[in-house]
Protein backbone atom coordinates (compact mmCIF):
# COMPACT_ATOMS: atom_id res chain seq x y z
CA UNK A 1 0.00 0.00 0.00
CA UNK A 2 1.15 3.56 -0.72
CA UNK A 3 2.38 5.70 2.17
CA UNK A 4 -0.03 8.62 2.69
CA UNK A 5 1.81 10.19 5.62
CA UNK A 6 2.62 13.88 5.09
CA UNK A 7 5.24 15.68 7.12
CA UNK A 8 5.24 19.51 7.06
CA UNK A 9 8.50 21.30 6.37
CA UNK A 10 10.07 23.53 9.01
CA UNK A 11 9.11 26.57 6.94
CA UNK A 12 5.51 25.39 6.72
CA UNK A 13 5.32 24.96 10.50
CA UNK A 14 6.93 28.35 11.07
CA UNK A 15 4.23 30.14 9.07
CA UNK A 16 1.22 28.02 10.09
CA UNK A 17 -1.79 29.68 11.74
CA UNK A 18 -1.58 27.30 14.68
CA UNK A 19 2.02 28.37 15.30
CA UNK A 20 0.96 32.01 15.39
CA UNK A 21 -1.86 31.18 17.82
CA UNK A 22 0.42 29.24 20.14
CA UNK A 23 3.07 31.96 20.30
CA UNK A 24 0.48 34.66 20.97
CA UNK A 25 -0.38 32.85 24.19
CA UNK A 26 3.11 31.84 25.25
CA UNK A 27 2.63 28.21 24.26
CA UNK A 28 5.87 26.57 23.16
CA UNK A 29 4.73 23.29 21.59
CA UNK A 30 1.81 21.71 19.78
CA UNK A 31 1.48 19.17 22.58
CA UNK A 32 1.10 21.98 25.13
CA UNK A 33 -1.49 23.76 22.98
CA UNK A 34 -3.46 20.54 22.58
CA UNK A 35 -3.35 19.96 26.31
CA UNK A 36 -4.61 23.47 27.09
CA UNK A 37 -7.35 23.21 24.47
CA UNK A 38 -8.72 20.09 26.18
CA UNK A 39 -8.34 21.43 29.71
CA UNK A 40 -10.14 24.71 28.96
CA UNK A 41 -12.20 24.60 25.76
CA UNK A 42 -13.68 28.04 26.49
CA UNK A 43 -10.26 29.69 26.58
CA UNK A 44 -9.13 27.85 23.46
CA UNK A 45 -12.05 28.66 21.17
CA UNK A 46 -12.21 32.26 22.33
CA UNK A 47 -8.52 32.53 21.45
CA UNK A 48 -9.18 31.01 18.01
CA UNK A 49 -12.03 33.42 17.26
CA UNK A 50 -9.88 36.41 18.20
CA UNK A 51 -6.84 35.11 16.34
CA UNK A 52 -8.83 34.61 13.13
CA UNK A 53 -10.79 37.83 13.54
CA UNK A 54 -14.17 36.19 12.99
CA UNK A 55 -16.75 38.99 12.63
CA UNK A 56 -19.56 38.46 15.14
CA UNK A 57 -22.28 41.06 14.56
CA UNK A 58 -23.42 40.60 18.13
CA UNK A 59 -20.63 39.59 20.56
CA UNK A 60 -21.15 36.37 22.47
CA UNK A 61 -21.61 36.38 26.25
CA UNK A 62 -20.03 32.97 26.81
CA UNK A 63 -17.94 30.74 24.60
CA UNK A 64 -19.83 27.58 25.55
CA UNK A 65 -22.67 26.63 27.88
CA UNK A 66 -22.71 23.00 29.01
CA UNK A 67 -25.64 23.29 31.41
CA UNK A 68 -27.73 20.93 29.25
CA UNK A 69 -24.96 18.31 29.34
CA UNK A 70 -21.74 17.91 27.41
CA UNK A 71 -23.64 16.17 24.62
CA UNK A 72 -25.75 19.33 24.08
CA UNK A 73 -23.32 22.29 24.11
CA UNK A 74 -24.51 25.79 23.30
CA UNK A 75 -21.63 27.57 21.56
CA UNK A 76 -20.92 31.32 21.50
CA UNK A 77 -24.01 32.10 23.55
CA UNK A 78 -25.84 35.25 22.46
CA UNK A 79 -23.54 35.83 19.50
CA UNK A 80 -24.79 36.48 15.97
CA UNK A 81 -22.98 36.24 12.64
CA UNK A 82 -23.32 34.79 9.16
CA UNK A 83 -20.61 32.61 7.68
CA UNK A 84 -20.82 34.62 4.45
CA UNK A 85 -19.58 37.67 6.38
CA UNK A 86 -16.59 35.72 7.66
CA UNK A 87 -15.71 34.17 4.32
CA UNK A 88 -16.45 36.96 1.84
CA UNK A 89 -17.06 40.51 2.94
CA UNK A 90 -13.99 41.00 5.13
CA UNK A 91 -11.36 40.05 2.55
CA UNK A 92 -9.57 42.24 0.01
CA UNK A 93 -12.06 42.81 -2.76
CA UNK A 94 -9.72 42.21 -5.70
CA UNK A 95 -7.93 39.18 -4.29
CA UNK A 96 -8.77 35.90 -6.02
CA UNK A 97 -11.35 33.83 -4.19
CA UNK A 98 -12.00 31.08 -6.80
CA UNK A 99 -9.67 29.60 -9.40
CA UNK A 100 -11.39 26.92 -11.49
CA UNK A 101 -9.75 24.65 -14.04
CA UNK A 102 -11.95 22.55 -16.29
CA UNK A 103 -11.02 19.15 -17.69
CA UNK A 104 -9.91 20.72 -20.96
CA UNK A 105 -7.49 23.00 -19.12
CA UNK A 106 -9.47 26.22 -19.48
CA UNK A 107 -9.54 28.35 -16.33
CA UNK A 108 -11.87 30.92 -14.83
CA UNK A 109 -11.54 33.06 -11.73
CA UNK A 110 -13.65 35.07 -9.32
CA UNK A 111 -12.35 37.78 -7.04
CA UNK A 112 -13.87 38.20 -3.60
CA UNK A 113 -15.78 41.21 -4.92
CA UNK A 114 -17.16 39.24 -7.89
CA UNK A 115 -18.04 36.27 -5.69
CA UNK A 116 -19.87 38.53 -3.22
CA UNK A 117 -21.81 40.26 -6.01
CA UNK A 118 -22.87 36.95 -7.56
CA UNK A 119 -23.81 35.44 -4.20
CA UNK A 120 -25.93 38.52 -3.47
CA UNK A 121 -27.70 38.23 -6.84
CA UNK A 122 -28.45 34.53 -6.41
CA UNK A 123 -29.62 34.94 -2.82
CA UNK A 124 -31.93 37.76 -3.96
CA UNK A 125 -33.32 35.50 -6.67
CA UNK A 126 -33.91 32.65 -4.24
CA UNK A 127 -35.57 35.06 -1.81
CA UNK A 128 -37.90 36.14 -4.62
CA UNK A 129 -38.87 32.49 -5.07
CA UNK A 130 -39.87 32.34 -1.42
CA UNK A 131 -36.74 30.74 0.02
CA UNK A 132 -35.88 32.00 3.50
CA UNK A 133 -34.31 31.23 6.84
CA UNK A 134 -34.49 27.56 7.75
CA UNK A 135 -35.56 26.31 4.29
CA UNK A 136 -33.46 23.45 2.94
CA UNK A 137 -31.82 24.04 -0.46
CA UNK A 138 -30.03 21.11 -2.09
CA UNK A 139 -27.08 21.58 -4.45
CA UNK A 140 -26.68 18.91 -7.14
CA UNK A 141 -23.71 20.47 -8.89
CA UNK A 142 -20.27 19.46 -10.14
CA UNK A 143 -17.15 21.31 -8.99
CA UNK A 144 -17.80 24.54 -10.87
CA UNK A 145 -17.70 28.20 -9.74
CA UNK A 146 -21.50 28.27 -9.53
CA UNK A 147 -21.29 25.72 -6.69
CA UNK A 148 -19.26 28.19 -4.61
CA UNK A 149 -21.64 31.03 -5.43
CA UNK A 150 -24.64 28.88 -4.51
CA UNK A 151 -23.16 27.92 -1.14
CA UNK A 152 -22.74 31.51 -0.05
CA UNK A 153 -26.07 32.58 -1.56
CA UNK A 154 -27.93 29.98 0.49
CA UNK A 155 -25.92 30.83 3.61
CA UNK A 156 -26.72 34.55 3.22
CA UNK A 157 -30.42 33.73 3.39
CA UNK A 158 -30.03 31.67 6.54
CA UNK A 159 -31.30 28.70 4.56
CA UNK A 160 -29.85 25.21 5.01
CA UNK A 161 -27.39 23.81 2.47
CA UNK A 162 -27.80 20.18 1.43
CA UNK A 163 -24.81 19.22 -0.78
CA UNK A 164 -25.40 16.23 -3.07
CA UNK A 165 -22.51 14.39 -4.70
CA UNK A 166 -22.67 14.88 -8.48
CA UNK A 167 -22.23 11.14 -9.02
CA UNK A 168 -25.27 10.09 -6.98
CA UNK A 169 -27.95 7.91 -8.58
CA UNK A 170 -31.64 8.98 -8.36
CA UNK A 171 -32.41 6.81 -5.32
CA UNK A 172 -29.56 8.34 -3.31
CA UNK A 173 -30.62 11.85 -4.34
CA UNK A 174 -34.25 11.26 -3.43
CA UNK A 175 -33.55 9.80 0.01
CA UNK A 176 -31.55 12.87 1.00
CA UNK A 177 -34.07 15.34 -0.41
CA UNK A 178 -36.89 13.65 1.47
CA UNK A 179 -34.99 13.47 4.74
CA UNK A 180 -34.02 17.16 4.57
CA UNK A 181 -37.50 18.16 3.36
CA UNK A 182 -35.80 20.24 0.71
CA UNK A 183 -37.80 23.16 -0.66
CA UNK A 184 -35.52 23.90 -3.63
CA UNK A 185 -32.74 22.25 -5.64
CA UNK A 186 -30.01 23.93 -7.65
CA UNK A 187 -28.88 21.53 -10.39
CA UNK A 188 -26.54 21.60 -13.37
CA UNK A 189 -27.81 20.35 -16.70
CA UNK A 190 -24.74 18.13 -16.76
CA UNK A 191 -20.98 17.96 -16.49
CA UNK A 192 -17.88 16.72 -18.28
CA UNK A 193 -16.35 13.67 -16.67
CA UNK A 194 -13.31 12.00 -18.25
CA UNK A 195 -14.03 13.87 -21.49
CA UNK A 196 -17.60 12.54 -21.67
CA UNK A 197 -20.79 14.56 -21.32
CA UNK A 198 -22.75 13.31 -18.32
CA UNK A 199 -26.36 14.42 -17.90
CA UNK A 200 -27.35 15.39 -14.35
CA UNK A 201 -30.76 17.04 -14.71
CA UNK A 202 -32.52 13.80 -15.82
CA UNK A 203 -31.26 12.07 -12.65
CA UNK A 204 -32.82 14.80 -10.53
CA UNK A 205 -36.05 14.66 -12.53
CA UNK A 206 -36.36 10.97 -11.72
CA UNK A 207 -35.59 11.55 -8.04
CA UNK A 208 -38.17 14.34 -7.74
CA UNK A 209 -41.01 11.92 -8.50
CA UNK A 210 -40.85 10.88 -4.84
CA UNK A 211 -39.89 14.25 -3.29
CA UNK A 212 -43.11 16.22 -2.70
CA UNK A 213 -41.51 19.00 -0.63
CA UNK A 214 -39.42 20.36 -3.52
CA UNK A 215 -41.18 23.45 -4.93
CA UNK A 216 -38.43 25.03 -7.03
CA UNK A 217 -35.62 23.82 -9.29
CA UNK A 218 -32.90 26.22 -10.42
CA UNK A 219 -31.01 24.98 -13.50
CA UNK A 220 -27.38 25.91 -14.21
CA UNK A 221 -26.48 25.61 -17.90
CA UNK A 222 -23.05 24.11 -17.35
CA UNK A 223 -23.05 22.26 -20.67
CA UNK A 224 -24.69 25.14 -22.49
CA UNK A 225 -27.70 22.98 -23.33
CA UNK A 226 -30.28 25.48 -22.05
CA UNK A 227 -29.75 27.98 -24.85
CA UNK A 228 -32.57 30.52 -24.99
CA UNK A 229 -35.29 27.94 -24.46
CA UNK A 230 -37.59 28.46 -21.47
CA UNK A 231 -37.22 25.96 -18.66
CA UNK A 232 -40.13 23.78 -17.53
CA UNK A 233 -42.88 24.84 -15.12
CA UNK A 234 -41.56 25.14 -11.57
CA UNK A 235 -38.03 25.64 -12.86
CA UNK A 236 -35.89 28.78 -13.05
CA UNK A 237 -32.74 29.37 -15.05
CA UNK A 238 -29.69 30.30 -12.97
CA UNK A 239 -29.05 33.29 -15.22
CA UNK A 240 -32.57 34.63 -14.59
CA UNK A 241 -32.33 34.73 -10.79
CA UNK A 242 -32.89 38.28 -9.63
CA UNK A 243 -34.45 40.22 -6.78
CA UNK A 244 -33.95 42.99 -4.28
CA UNK A 245 -30.58 42.96 -2.52
CA UNK A 246 -30.54 42.62 1.27
CA UNK A 247 -27.90 42.09 3.97
CA UNK A 248 -27.00 38.57 4.97
CA UNK A 249 -29.30 37.14 7.63
CA UNK A 250 -27.97 37.41 11.18
CA UNK A 251 -27.67 33.87 12.55
CA UNK A 252 -27.12 32.42 15.98
CA UNK A 253 -23.84 30.54 16.21
CA UNK A 254 -25.63 27.20 16.47
CA UNK A 255 -28.14 27.82 13.66
CA UNK A 256 -27.82 25.15 10.98
CA UNK A 257 -25.63 25.95 7.98
CA UNK A 258 -25.65 22.61 6.18
CA UNK A 259 -26.54 18.96 6.40
CA UNK A 260 -23.70 16.64 5.31
CA UNK A 261 -25.35 13.30 4.70
CA UNK A 262 -23.78 10.01 5.68
CA UNK A 263 -26.18 7.37 6.97
CA UNK A 264 -27.55 5.76 10.11
CA UNK A 265 -26.96 2.21 11.21
CA UNK A 266 -30.05 1.07 9.28
CA UNK A 267 -28.67 2.45 6.04
CA UNK A 268 -31.06 5.42 5.93
CA UNK A 269 -29.08 8.60 5.13
CA UNK A 270 -28.37 10.66 8.23
CA UNK A 271 -27.40 14.31 8.12
CA UNK A 272 -24.46 15.51 10.16
CA UNK A 273 -25.30 19.09 11.19
CA UNK A 274 -22.80 21.88 10.56
CA UNK A 275 -23.63 25.28 12.02
CA UNK A 276 -22.54 28.86 11.31
CA UNK A 277 -20.08 28.90 14.22
CA UNK A 278 -20.84 25.98 16.53
CA UNK A 279 -19.73 22.33 16.31
CA UNK A 280 -22.55 19.17 15.36
CA UNK A 281 -20.76 16.84 13.19
CA UNK A 282 -20.53 13.07 14.18
CA UNK A 283 -17.64 10.67 13.67
CA UNK A 284 -17.76 6.94 12.99
CA UNK A 285 -16.09 4.62 10.51
CA UNK A 286 -17.22 6.72 7.54
CA UNK A 287 -15.33 6.14 4.30
CA UNK A 288 -13.96 8.96 2.15
CA UNK A 289 -14.55 7.92 -1.47
CA UNK A 290 -13.58 10.38 -4.21
CA UNK A 291 -13.79 13.20 -1.67
CA UNK A 292 -17.29 12.22 -0.51
CA UNK A 293 -18.30 10.78 2.85
CA UNK A 294 -19.99 7.39 2.71
CA UNK A 295 -21.03 5.31 5.70
CA UNK A 296 -20.45 1.54 5.50
CA UNK A 297 -24.06 0.91 6.51
CA UNK A 298 -25.28 2.68 3.38
CA UNK A 299 -23.44 0.19 1.18
CA UNK A 300 -24.35 -2.74 3.40
CA UNK A 301 -28.04 -1.92 3.28
CA UNK A 302 -27.96 -2.17 -0.52
CA UNK A 303 -26.06 -5.46 -0.45
CA UNK A 304 -28.47 -7.09 2.00
CA UNK A 305 -31.44 -6.28 -0.25
CA UNK A 306 -30.31 -9.12 -2.52
CA UNK A 307 -32.17 -12.34 -1.64
CA UNK A 308 -28.94 -14.34 -1.51
CA UNK A 309 -27.26 -12.13 1.10
CA UNK A 310 -27.67 -12.73 4.83
CA UNK A 311 -25.28 -10.02 6.00
CA UNK A 312 -22.46 -7.87 4.67
CA UNK A 313 -19.60 -5.62 5.72
CA UNK A 314 -18.15 -2.70 3.76
CA UNK A 315 -14.83 -1.04 4.55
CA UNK A 316 -12.63 1.62 2.98
CA UNK A 317 -9.10 0.83 1.86
CA UNK A 318 -6.48 3.28 0.52
CA UNK A 319 -6.79 3.96 -3.19
CA UNK A 320 -4.41 6.11 -5.22
CA UNK A 321 -7.23 7.53 -7.36
CA UNK A 322 -10.21 7.89 -5.01
CA UNK A 323 -8.49 8.29 -1.67
CA UNK A 324 -10.40 5.26 -0.44
CA UNK A 325 -12.11 2.47 -2.35
CA UNK A 326 -14.98 0.35 -1.04
CA UNK A 327 -14.31 -3.33 -0.38
CA UNK A 328 -17.31 -5.50 0.50
CA UNK A 329 -17.64 -8.96 2.01
CA UNK A 330 -20.94 -10.84 2.13
CA UNK A 331 -22.32 -13.99 3.72
CA UNK A 332 -24.92 -16.07 1.82
CA UNK A 333 -28.23 -17.12 3.30
CA UNK A 334 -28.55 -20.77 4.27
CA UNK A 335 -31.22 -21.32 1.62
CA UNK A 336 -29.51 -19.31 -1.11
CA UNK A 337 -28.46 -20.96 -4.39
CA UNK A 338 -24.83 -22.02 -4.50
CA UNK A 339 -23.67 -19.23 -6.77
CA UNK A 340 -21.40 -16.22 -6.41
CA UNK A 341 -23.46 -13.07 -6.99
CA UNK A 342 -20.60 -10.68 -6.22
CA UNK A 343 -20.68 -8.95 -9.59
CA UNK A 344 -24.44 -8.47 -9.34
CA UNK A 345 -23.97 -6.92 -5.89
CA UNK A 346 -21.44 -4.48 -7.28
CA UNK A 347 -23.99 -3.43 -9.90
CA UNK A 348 -26.69 -2.98 -7.26
CA UNK A 349 -24.53 -0.55 -5.28
CA UNK A 350 -23.63 1.38 -8.43
CA UNK A 351 -27.30 1.60 -9.37
CA UNK A 352 -28.53 2.84 -5.99
CA UNK A 353 -25.63 4.96 -4.74
CA UNK A 354 -23.82 5.90 -7.94
CA UNK A 355 -20.95 4.39 -9.92
CA UNK A 356 -18.17 6.06 -7.88
CA UNK A 357 -19.36 4.11 -4.82
CA UNK A 358 -19.42 0.71 -6.49
CA UNK A 359 -17.14 -1.63 -4.49
CA UNK A 360 -13.77 -2.26 -6.10
CA UNK A 361 -13.70 -5.69 -4.44
CA UNK A 362 -16.69 -7.90 -3.56
CA UNK A 363 -16.01 -11.28 -1.94
CA UNK A 364 -18.22 -14.08 -0.66
CA UNK A 365 -17.25 -15.49 2.75
CA UNK A 366 -18.88 -17.90 5.17
CA UNK A 367 -18.79 -15.57 8.16
CA UNK A 368 -17.90 -12.08 9.36
CA UNK A 369 -16.03 -11.40 12.61
CA UNK A 370 -18.43 -10.27 15.35
CA UNK A 371 -18.50 -9.33 18.98
CA UNK A 372 -20.36 -11.55 21.43
CA UNK A 373 -23.27 -9.14 21.10
CA UNK A 374 -23.36 -9.86 17.33
CA UNK A 375 -21.90 -6.52 16.19
CA UNK A 376 -19.71 -6.79 13.09
CA UNK A 377 -16.08 -5.90 13.80
CA UNK A 378 -15.39 -3.64 10.81
CA UNK A 379 -11.99 -2.76 12.28
CA UNK A 380 -11.00 -6.41 12.00
CA UNK A 381 -12.53 -6.74 8.54
CA UNK A 382 -10.52 -3.76 7.29
CA UNK A 383 -7.30 -5.06 8.85
CA UNK A 384 -7.85 -8.44 7.22
CA UNK A 385 -8.48 -6.79 3.86
CA UNK A 386 -5.26 -4.78 4.19
CA UNK A 387 -3.26 -7.71 5.53
CA UNK A 388 -2.43 -5.83 8.73
CA UNK A 389 -2.69 -6.73 12.41
CA UNK A 390 -6.37 -6.70 13.49
CA UNK A 391 -5.40 -6.01 17.09
CA UNK A 392 -7.02 -7.49 20.16
CA UNK A 393 -9.67 -10.06 19.16
CA UNK A 394 -10.31 -11.38 22.64
CA UNK A 395 -13.82 -9.93 22.51
CA UNK A 396 -14.63 -11.58 19.18
CA UNK A 397 -17.10 -14.43 19.01
CA UNK A 398 -15.44 -15.93 15.92
CA UNK A 399 -11.87 -14.63 15.46
CA UNK A 400 -11.24 -17.33 12.84
CA UNK A 401 -13.36 -15.27 10.41
CA UNK A 402 -10.48 -12.81 10.07
CA UNK A 403 -8.25 -15.40 8.41
CA UNK A 404 -10.98 -16.29 5.91
CA UNK A 405 -11.47 -12.63 4.95
CA UNK A 406 -7.70 -12.16 4.62
CA UNK A 407 -7.57 -15.13 2.22
CA UNK A 408 -10.60 -13.90 0.25
CA UNK A 409 -9.07 -10.45 -0.12
CA UNK A 410 -5.96 -11.95 -1.76
CA UNK A 411 -7.99 -13.73 -4.42
CA UNK A 412 -7.48 -12.37 -7.95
Amino acid sequence: MADYTWFPTDDYVEHANVTRLARAHGVTSLAELRSRSVADIGWYWDAVVRDLGLPFRTPYRDVVDLSAGIEHPDWFVGGELNIADACLDRWAAEALAVIHEAEDGTTSTLTYRELAVQADRVSAGLRALGIGKGDAVALFLPMIPEAVVACYAVARLGAVLVPLFSGFAPAAIASRLRDAEAKAVIVADGTIRRRRRVQMKPLLDEALRTCPTVEHVVVVGNLGDLGDEPVAAGETSWRDLAGDSAPAEAMAATDTLLLAYTSGTTGRPKGAVHTHAGFRGRSDDVMNVAGKRLAPAEVESVLTKHPSVAEAAAVGVPDATKGEAVWAFWVPRDDAPDEDVSERLRELVAGELGKPFAPAVVRRVSQLPKTRSAKILRRAVRAAALGTDPGDLSGAENPEAVAEIRAAARQP
